[in-house]
């Protein structure tokens, strides 16, 4: 199989007409020369007349064949962006395993844990050593595989949840989402109150097609307004059963694990037990 290379992405960020000379990305791309590796697809959103959805569908139509790197403008990120995403796509690949959604934030599974890379007061990152699955991504910055069909509904539109339903259409496509380590640190917030009202949209839309009580996001739960007869699990049929798939093949000779403990809490040990096993 061929190794992937910087040729196979495009990268695009969709900044506002305003906020071109004050964007984080905008500089590092142009401190650490990016134009030079990647092909960088830039589109200014004039009167914010551009929802994401629309945004990410007119990328993939302009860019047939590639694997989109897509970045909100809000974003720093260290030299050696670039080579660490080939990096992290190199370990799961080179483990025979495909993949869909790819984000440096999220939700894992199974354990439902949000993941990110932590920087501190002072500058330093706090990585997490390899991909994790992860039922959720933050938005802010997503790398979509060229096979990844959108099929977004064009009734549901705006700046929230396309990450969303993304790792859904993923996980629906046996094509697993992980979370990656990647050096950046994202400046954005989230606008919550939007985030809650669109929130209430996205649970009637997944509730005619998934009977869970709530999807859980980064951001909080997704209540779904659950349609009667509905009863597909979202976890248990399409992530699960992906998973299943994928490491049928992967076996692991009987070990003997000796775990030491610091904390005394009850709870500590239980999650350090569950981390292991």
């Amino acid at each position: 199989m061929r190794s992937i290379s910087l040729d196979d992405f495009v990268l695009s960020i969709l900044v506002g007409e305003h906020h071109q000379a004050t964007a984080a990305t905008l500089e590092c791309v142009e401190q650490w020369r990016v134009r030079s590796a990647i092909t960088v697809d830039l589109v200014v959103n004039h009167n914010s007349q551009l929802d994401y959805f629309t945004y990410l569908e007119q990328v993939r139509e302009r860019h047939p064949g590639k694997h989109l790197l897509i970045m909100h403008a809000d974003i720093y990120f260290a030299e050696d962006f670039l080579h660490r995403l080939i990096e992290q796509i190199a370990l799961i690949e080179e483990a025979g395993l495909s993949w869909g959604l790819l984000g440096p934030a999220g939700v894992s599974y199974p354990y439902f844990k949000i993941v990110r890379n932590i920087v501190d007061y002072h500058g330093i990152l706090y990585p997490f050593p390899h991909p994790l699955p992860a039922v959720h991504l933050d938005g802010h910055l997503l790398v979509i595989h060229k096979d990844l069909v959108f099929d977004f509904n064009k009734d549901y539109r705006g700046f929230h949840h396309y990450d969303t339903l993304l790792c859904i259409r993923s996980w629906s496509q046996s094509l697993p989402v992980f979370v990656i380590n990647l050096p950046l640190r994202h400046l954005g917030q989230g606008n919550v109150a939007e985030w809650q009202e669109r929130s209430k949209a996205l649970g009637r839309d997944l509730g005619r097609a998934y009977g869970n009580k709530t999807i859980v996001t980064s951001m909080g739960p997704v209540e779904l307004d659950v349609e009667p007869g509905v009863t597909r699990d979202f976890y248990k049929q399409e992530v699960e059963s992906t998973l299943a798939r994928l490491f049928h093949h992967r076996t692991l000779q009987e070990v003997t694990l000796v775990l030491r403990c610091d904390d005394a809490s009850e709870s500590s040990f239980r999650e350090a037990l569950l981390s292991v096993c």
